[in-house]
This record gives C-alpha cells, structure tokens and sequence, in this order.
C-alpha cells in the first residue's frame, strides 16, 4: 500500500517555536502535508489565527480556562482527542514538559507516527513508550534538534555500528565564562537565554547543562544505546 498524500498532521503545541516551525513547513509543501488539528496551552488568540489559515484543523487548549472563555474543547482529554483522530497520520507532540506524555502513548495506540519534539516523553516514560511502539507497530521520529540530527545519521546503520553518540551543547549564556565568573551567576543571567525564549524551567535547564542530561536518557531510549555511549560536548 502506498504512501498517500497530502500527509494529514496534528500539531500539539501549534504556537510554540517548534509547533511554529511545524506549520512553515507545512505551508512550503502544500502539496505533501495538511493540518487537520492544533493544541495550544492557553494562547487562544494565535490558535485562533492558526485555524483561520488552516481551516478544516480541529482545535484544543490544555488549559481549561483558557478553553471555556475560548468556546473550545479543554484538558488533557481535549488533547487525546486530536491524538487519536481516525483522519490524522502524524502528530507532532511540542508541548511543554511531561504533558505531552498521555497524548503520545494515546496516539501510539491508534498507529499513528508520532514526532517528539517533548523529550520529557521519554525522560519520564521511555520504558512504557518504546515497547508500546514496537507493540503498536508504528514509528517513532524525533524531531529536535540534536536528536533529529543524530537520527538522520543511523538511517541505514545498525545498533552494532554505534561507538558513541555525540550531543552537543550551546553554553547557553555562559559559554566561555570562568569558574570564578561561573560562581557569581544570578537567576537573571540564567534566564538570558542569547537565542531562545523557552521559558523558565527549560532555560535554567539549558544554562546549567541539566538539559543535556535529559537528552541523554532520551537518547538512551530512542537509539538503544547505553548511556556510557552518549558524550556531550
């Protein structure tokens, strides 16, 4: 049976950086991708622009006030829905955090092909999700930045092939500062993030390097490598 086009996509997570690289994508190749559902948190206005562009997209807001002033399904329930729609393909789960992870195990079951941009996903559940994808015999792609990379580079490679897997890191906005210098940072400084807003908890993560280690367990899971494989650089 061949491939169909276009490829019918949920976006969870529509108005975030990811989810808003997802729908540039989709605008370039009209011919190969469809929206048929968005998810935001709570940014009603953009979602609402965002399906005034896409307009056969079914919508949802995880934050339940946000979806009653908005007139629009809410909650984590809201989020499954999309997830499992009988008409979608993919989905893009880009949500913030461990929320994503009953939307994904839920579109998992359905046999859809699931791209993880969240890697709490993994971090709090890989031993749950990965068999359940082998069970469900659907894929897998993981579509940040570093993942996504490392994953372009097995195509065609076998576990057995793998030395080590390499992850690199910005230094956020401390690259190049000294320990003494390192000792005297300020919740301030870590939050000035030079390229990304990714709000708190991913910043602080991200100039500490404790999001490297997130990414390690991740990678741990979606390449079945030990964790003494993965190095950071």
């Amino acid at each position: 049976m061949g491939t169909h086009y276009p490829r019918r996509v949920v976006i969870l997570g529509s108005t975030g950086s990811i989810g808003r690289q997802t729908l540039d994508v989709i605008r370039s190749h009209p011919d190969r991708f469809q929206v048929v559902g968005l998810a935001a948190n709570r940014n009603a206005d953009e979602l609402l622009a965002q399906a005034h562009e896409f307009r056969f997209a079914k919508l949802a807001l995880f934050d339940q006030s946000a979806a009653a002033a908005a007139h629009l399904p809410g909650g984590i329930e809201a989020l499954c829905d999309l997830a499992v729609m009988e008409e979608a393909d993919f989905v893009v789960v880009s949500v913030a955090g461990v929320i994503g992870l009953v939307p994904t195990l839920a579109a998992i079951k359905a046999g859809k092909h699931v791209a993880l941009a969240s890697k709490e996903v993994l971090v709090a559940a890989g031993e749950v999700v990965m068999p359940l994808l082998r069970q469900a015999g659907t894929l897998m792609t993981p579509i940040d930045s570093e993942h996504s990379a490392v994953f372009q580079c097995l195509q065609g490679a076998h576990l057995d092939d793998i030395d080590e897997v390499i992850l690199t890191a910005s230094g956020g906005p401390f690259r190049g500062w000294t320990s003494s210098q390192l000792a005297e940072v300020t919740v301030a400084q870590a939050l000035n993030h030079p390229t990304w807003a990714m709000g708190g908890k991913i910043t602080i993560d991200s100039a500490t390097l404790m999001n490297k280690g997130l990414e390690l367990i991740e990678a741990k899971w979606l390449f079945g490598v030990e964790p003494s494989q993965v190095k950071m650089v």
